[in-house]
């Protein structure tokens, strides 16, 4: 498709929506290099009047980051200006040089929650890519950035990362342009035993006007739901078998129009899926790996301790997954003893040796002729949580640490504003 070709479908797509955009967010970064600015990465967000944005202005010599919100005519007269032959970025505080281009795949239509580039929108969204010249790009400084009276950052790629409210890396001189489909979006997809699920929240459209379809491959043989009507937000599918595959798809009744997706496979994202099918949850979680929210126990240790660190690191920090019965490798092995007995234990441990007693549950599930014990630990509301006999934990990454001082007073802050709050 044409760069005028592609600026026409983008203008067509604004004027079918205009009474939704109140205006746009825009963030950019620029670089400072050899007494020249530069535009290190831009990103355009048309959005309804509820999210202005706080204007930001931020300087760090070799790195300098606006945020700021247009009018919807601005946004559209800053994307015709981007598709000019030669053209200067014109915004309240800047007036840069910029030589851009729109090529294939600049045009993109992204389903909510899964992410093109360092973009991953909460609506779905039509997507449009700029690539500045090389020559007019800027780097991102490899220092850290500290100045009086605003934001610190590692690096300027964090700094970019964070500011503009990216998914992971980005390249050097792109501009995105997002506007989203308020019409409606899929919230989650719940995979289930032997159902599948999703939410689904409507804004610019009638529920009635809408239909989910579901697809499912389970020991190898498809099934396929009818166009099922959303009640109460909410709509699900039966099927049978063990999953490997599945989709569900919101479709516009009027026009046959897929507006949102979930795919559930193996190394698709798992944004906005909630795996709740016990036995694959267990091989998911082992295939994982280990992690900040998951540990593996081949066997239930002879040492407690070996077993709270993780049960409190877990509690202080984002909650967490211990399987039992799951070697260092994610290799499903199974408990060694009576499940019943094994999960006796742990609950009299928790409730005996941690302080307070954080919140968890445990399980028994099958995998392959072998039962795996799941222990969930809740991220706790009463923090700090301590082993008794040997103290507060974090979790870091894959591994427990005992915490520091400054995290301990950081968690009996929360505690305090959070009790006259």
């Amino acid at each position: 498709m044409s760069q005028p070709a592609i600026l026409d479908r983008l203008l067509n797509l604004f004027n079918e929506r205009r009474s939704w955009y109140e205006g746009a967010i825009l963030h950019i970064a620029l670089t400072h290099e050899q007494g020249a600015d530069k535009l290190c990465f831009g990103r355009l967000d048309f959005s309804e009047g509820q999210k202005r944005c706080r204007e930001s202005d931020f300087d760090y010599d070799s790195l300098r980051l606006i945020r700021t919100w247009l009018s919807s005519d601005e946004a559209v007269s800053l994307v015709k200006e981007l598709t000019q032959d030669d053209t200067r970025l014109r915004i309240k505080q800047l007036d840069l040089q910029v030589k851009s281009n729109l090529s294939p795949p600049s045009l993109r239509y992204l389903p909510s929650l899964q992410a093109y580039g360092a973009i991953r929108p909460d609506w779905p969204s039509t997507l449009y890519y700029f690539q500045v010249q090389s020559n007019l790009a800027g780097y991102p400084p490899q220092h850290p950035l500290v100045k009086f009276n605003i934001p610190s950052y590692p690096d300027g790629n964090q700094a970019i990362t964070e500011f503009c409210g990216l998914s992971g890396g980005f390249s050097q001189g792109q501009i995105f342009v997002v506007m989203p489909d308020f019409r409606a979006r899929l919230e989650q997809l719940r995979v289930r035993d032997d159902r599948l699920s999703v939410n689904v929240e409507t804004w610019k459209e009638s529920p009635t006007n809408l239909r989910v379809k579901f697809y499912v491959e389970s020991d190898g043989k498809p099934s396929r739901s009818d166009d099922l009507p959303i009640e109460n937000g909410r709509v699900e599918f039966i099927f049978g078998g063990a999953i490997h595959f599945a989709m569900a798809h919101l479709v516009l009744t009027k026009t046959g129009e897929d507006i949102d997706n979930r795919i559930f496979a193996q190394y698709h994202s798992r944004e906005g899926i909630v795996i709740e099918a016990s036995e694959l949850r267990v091989k998911e979680l082992a295939n994982g790996g280990e992690g900040l929210l998951v540990e593996f126990k081949e066997r239930l240790p002879p040492d407690e301790h070996h077993f709270l660190d993780s049960v409190v690191a877990f509690a202080n920090t984002r909650g967490g997954t211990i399987l039992v019965g799951v070697g260092n490798h994610g290799e499903i092995v199974g408990v060694e003893r009576k499940p019943e007995e094994i999960q006796e234990t742990i609950t009299h441990w928790i409730s005996e040796k941690c302080d307070p007693r954080p919140s968890f549950t445990t399980k028994q599930i099958d995998v392959n002729g072998k039962t795996v014990i799941v222990v969930d630990v809740e991220s706790g509301q009463s923090k700090p949580y301590q082993d008794l006999d040997r103290g507060f934990f974090v979790r870091k990454s894959g591994s427990n640490r005992r915490a520091r001082r400054s995290e301990l007073e950081e968690m009996f802050r929360t505690q305090q504003v959070a009790r006259f709050a």
